[in-house]
């Protein structure tokens, strides 16, 4: 069982995420309306969800705060608003960074996700902060041109496919076929794992 925290200054955000967390392999056992409560709480947390904009200690500083107090904790920074400081929020020891409209279904895949070592990031996050830092070592001898580069850049921002062929003048299937040769070449299964080893956010 998986022992989640939250912390949100707004009473139904808190309310909210106990509801659509609770069950399964995961137990709220942590309810805190402050960086302050949360980091003051006794509680044995595995993953706290901490808002990013908060009076008083904001989500950074409570993440370094609840790290420095239990180092194996995760924490899971969530922003309704769109942040650009995303090395800072990593610094800060976060483990993942979401916007709030994340599902229920994304917020369960990215506890379990940190829990197991990784380092979580919303696409979208990723597209204001930076590009994904290509290497051609990392593609194995593989030639990238600039409809490949084009590629890696939209789908590290979250992109459909759709979007993807529209953009890059190409048929939806061929958009696919390639974007799997990109992947094969990198030796990664998904777009998750391809935006990870680009952005080094494996932990």
């Amino acid at each position: 069982m998986i022992r989640v925290g939250i912390c949100d200054d707004d009473p139904l955000v808190r309310e909210l995420l106990s509801e659509t967390l609770a069950g399964e392999d995961l137990d709220v056992v942590a309810r805190c309306g402050s960086g302050e409560e949360a980091v003051a709480a006794d509680a044995e947390v595995d993953v706290w969800l901490v808002d990013l904009r908060m009076p008083g200690l904001d989500g950074r500083e409570t993440a370094r705060a609840l790290r420095e107090r239990r180092p194996e904790a995760k924490v899971i920074l969530l922003t309704a608003f769109g942040d650009d400081r995303l090395s800072e929020s990593l610094d800060s020891g976060a483990s993942a960074y979401l916007n709030k409209d994340a599902t229920p279904e994304q917020l369960r895949h990215v506890i379990r996700s940190v829990m197991d070592g990784f380092t979580v990031v919303a696409p979208g996050i990723l597209q204001r902060s930076a590009r994904p830092v290509i290497d051609p070592s990392d593609f194995h001898g593989m030639a990238m041109d600039d409809v490949d580069e084009r590629i890696v850049d939209l789908l590290c921002a979250g992109r459909s496919y759709e979007e993807i062929a529209a953009d890059v003048e190409m048929s939806v299937s061929g958009t696919k076929k390639r974007a799997a040769r990109i992947m094969t070449a990198l030796g990664v299964a998904s777009r998750a794992q391809l935006v990870a080893k680009l952005y080094g956010l494996r932990a």
